[in-house]
């Protein structure tokens, strides 16, 4: 069987994803040296908690947006009074997924042995938690390929085409970006 991240050619991904594989490759490995075996088992409620997170963040990215384009006070005004729902929404919401995570002392080991890593906070400890329930099964390059930070190539008899990144979870990746920086 061949998998999707053989053969990646130099020019393929952008050294920002090829950095992310590093990561979640170190991820990968450091969590099994330390004994971590997970369950595919995912959680439903942390998983829609998570992504009701990618949501308000999306949606208060627009509005800080927006307020910056603003000219007029009234605008301006009301833009703040909108950015204020969303955030106290969004700190409730991590306060949620913390105690949802906490709940769970297999979970909770996790994401402590997750936040021991360098770049790895609580919110990106805590998507990984909800998002990948695979972490610790399997391999360095089947999380990156199935993360979407795997280059996957396509070729057909003599000719080879580009091998585009990007094909896997859009949210954790999104959630690996930031630890990058």
């Amino acid at each position: 069987m061949s998998l999707p991240f053989a053969g990646a050619a130099a020019s393929g991904p952008s050294p920002t994803r090829a950095i992310a594989r590093l990561i979640l490759a170190f991820v990968s490995n450091a969590l099994s040296r330390r004994g971590w075996r997970s369950s595919v088992r995912g959680d439903d409620r942390r998983r829609a908690l998570a992504a009701r997170r990618r949501q308000l963040v999306e949606a208060l990215q627009a509005e800080r947006c927006r307020l910056a384009l603003a000219a007029v006070a009234a605008v301006r005004h009301s833009l703040e009074v909108i950015i204020t729902a969303p955030r106290h929404s969004l700190d409730a919401l991590d306060a949620e997924i913390a105690a949802t995570i906490a709940g769970d002392h297999k979970t909770a080991r996790l994401a402590k042995l997750l936040q021991t890593i360098h770049g790895i906070g609580p919110i990106t400890a805590a998507t990984l938690v909800a998002d990948l329930p695979e972490l610790g099964l399997l391999s360095a390059k089947q999380i990156a390929a199935l993360v979407g930070l795997a280059p996957h190539t396509r070729r057909s008899g003599t000719m080879r085409y580009r091998e585009p990144t990007g094909h896997g979870r859009a949210g954790l990746r999104q959630a690996l970006f930031p630890s990058l920086v």
